[in-house]
């Protein structure tokens, strides 16, 4: 990750004390294409070959999303100003993760921040509802075992998710739970104790692996970096790594602990914005780096 993504990020979500003093000609992002063509996107999802030939199990349950939170993209009122940015910047994420998908080959992708309410579940989600719609088979999994962030963004009640698969032994296709025939979630309940154990045992390793055989992308919603030890257990079984930060909410010090701990798994970083009111972000790409304001 480059000095200049730190800096970047340090003006941003540090303290003013904090603050460390850049130019203010200094250059400290560079905007991708709002718009990228269609064209575009085929060449990429046209080199994205599926590993597997097998189909998406069937899964056990449908989820009835007739209640969308207005985060969501596309659930907006189209004639929103910040729905339709919103909806134009999730594409430049998806290009870009299309891009590290066909460069890197990474098929489990880790949305974590430094700590809790840095916007992880945010981006998770709208990554996976976006992604799914360029004909990806998708899987939203949400490891967040202590919380349970998925279900508590997307309002829904699931009577089994990841959680029964590690406890109860169910198998992987009763805890998916269909949204469209391209995306598939896996939620949580929250079971506070213990969720450290189940992330680092047999069954959680048999589920990712599941998972691979039948989905062209596991987006896995982890628990924050900090301070539990949750998500870097999860590290070990994942192929690559959004991190999350916020404006004016992440520490810089564990932003940048965050960063060092991440190295050799890192794809891209979000910074997300500081403006409540926003429904959606504003997504931003440099080398090594995706940003949001």
């Amino acid at each position: 990750m480059s000095d200049l993504f730190l800096k970047a990020i340090q003006r941003t979500i540090s303290s003013p004390e904090e603050r460390e003093t850049v130019p203010a000609n200094a250059e400290t992002e560079i905007e991708s294409d709002p718009s990228p063509v269609k064209d575009e996107i085929l060449d990429l999802i046209n080199g994205l070959q599926p590993a597997f030939d097998r189909d998406v199990p069937k899964a056990a349950h449908t989820l009835n999303l007739a209640q969308l939170p207005e985060k969501l993209v596309g659930v907006a009122s189209s004639d929103s100003p910040n729905a339709k940015s919103g909806f134009e910047q999730a594409r430049v994420l998806r290009t870009r993760v299309l891009e590290m998908m066909r460069s890197t080959k990474f098929r489990t992708l880790m949305i974590s921040s430094p700590v809790s309410g840095d916007g992880k579940t945010l981006v998770s989600t709208n990554l996976a509802f976006i992604l799914s719609q360029v004909d990806k088979r998708v899987l939203l999994v949400d490891a967040d075992l202590r919380r349970g962030g998925v279900r508590e963004f997307l309002n829904i009640h699931p009577t089994s998710g990841l959680n029964t698969y590690l406890v109860n032994g169910d198998s992987f296709q009763e805890v998916c739970w269909q949204v469209n025939p391209k995306l598939t979630i896996v939620p949580t309940a929250a079971l506070g104790n213990g969720a450290g154990e189940l992330l680092n045992g047999s069954r959680m390793q048999s589920f990712l692996a599941s998972a691979r055989e039948h989905f062209d992308i596991v987006i896995v919603d982890s628990p924050p970096l900090f301070p539990i030890a949750d998500a870097q257990i999860l590290l070990r079984f994942i192929d690559a790594v959004l991190l999350v930060t916020c404006a004016g909410h992440t520490p810089f010090d564990l932003a940048k602990k965050a960063v060092d701990l991440l190295q050799g798994k890192l794809v891209g970083t979000i910074l997300n914005s500081s403006d409540e009111s926003h429904s959606h972000s504003h997504y931003y790409y440099q080398e090594g780096a995706l940003a949001s304001r």
